[in-house]
């Protein structure tokens, strides 16, 4: 799994700029927050906070000029950290995270939706 995730992280580095902002706890995960600023200023920015026991982005928050979304992990324990025990569940779930995240979680088709789904949210009010 953290291969797959380290292979994103890259891939968001190459349309954005990193900036580390240090360390925080969330859900009890000791985390290096990072701010991630889009090359295309319209984007916005992302912050993440990775979870190093995990090898993986525990919260989230993506902000642009149409307001925020923000993305937490909560309870993780049971799921995660059994996944961490069971090599043919790693297998599956590497597996499902790759096929989803090369059809829907590019950084651009993410900030593209959000940016989409926030204008029509304003022109439909």
């Amino acid at each position: 799994m953290g291969a797959v995730i380290w292979s994103r992280i890259k891939k968001l580095e190459e349309v954005a700029t990193k900036e580390n902002l240090g360390k925080e706890k969330v859900n009890g995960y000791a985390c290096d927050k990072y701010r991630f600023t889009f090359n295309d200023k319209s984007m916005g920015t992302m912050t993440q906070w990775f979870s190093k026991k995990l090898n993986f982005p525990i919260k989230s928050v993506m902000m642009g000029s149409q307001g925020e979304i923000s993305t937490e992990y909560k309870n993780i324990k049971r799921v995660i950290e059994g996944l961490l025990n069971d090599e043919e569940a790693q297998y599956r779930y590497r597996k499902n995270c790759r096929e989803y995240f090369d059809r829907y979680a590019t950084p651009q088709k993410v900030a593209a939706y959000v940016i989409d789904t926030l204008k029509n949210k304003v022109i439909a009010e």
